[in-house]
């Protein structure tokens, strides 16, 4: 029990810490994205340039990706503690 309430407390911080450091630009979040295809007749080389915006997610939408991501990991860790609570508490039956 305390080992897993220890791993999810630290997947919290972790979580955070991973939260954190997107919303301050120190790292990204990075997801699967298309670009719409440029109207026909415009220069593509607009669409290169270094400074073009990119494709991201909205800010509800990473807010609500961190809220998954921590309760997954919360009930991944709530699975656990019971498996090994069953294995050690429930003997087996033989029959």
């Amino acid at each position: 029990d305390a080992r897993y309430t220890k791993e999810l407390s630290d997947a919290k911080a972790e979580n955070d810490a991973l939260r954190d450091d997107v919303a301050a630009g120190r790292r990204r979040l990075l997801v699967n994205a298309t670009c719409p295809a440029m109207p026909t007749g415009k220069s593509t080389s607009a669409a290169r340039v270094d400074n073009a915006a990119r494709p991201r997610l909205a800010d509800s939408a990473q807010r609500d990706y961190f809220t998954l991501k921590e309760r997954v990991t919360t009930m991944q860790k709530q699975l656990e503690g019971a498996q090994d609570y069953i294995r050690e508490q429930c003997p087996r039956v033989n029959g």
